[in-house]
């Protein structure tokens, strides 16, 4: 089993070059980190803030691929979704 990051928790939004908690950003909880001097501050933004959902489909692919049993081909249709779904995130698309 893979060792909890002692970061804050995801997933996370950037909002204008600042990264927030998803949950935090309606009740004031406080940023995570603030690009808004930056250069490329939003894309650098959508790809700090898609780190909790990198890690998260990085770690379930590692859990899939390194069965006994191998990968048939819903796991890869699968592993290919939750890749794309980070991908995505990370330059910034919508889901």
């Amino acid at each position: 089993m893979l060792n909890k990051p002692e970061a804050t928790p995801g997933p996370w939004e950037a909002i204008d070059g600042i990264i927030y908690p998803a949950a935090g950003v309606e009740d004031g909880r406080d940023w995570i980190a603030d690009l808004r001097c930056a250069s490329n501050e939003n894309a650098n933004a959508a790809l700090i803030a898609a780190a909790p959902e990198l890690l998260g489909a990085l770690q379930w692919i590692d859990s899939i691929v390194s069965r006994d049993e191998g990968c048939d081909g819903d796991d890869l249709e699968a592993i290919s979704e939750k890749a794309r779904a980070a991908i995505r995130k990370a330059k910034g698309e919508k889901a």
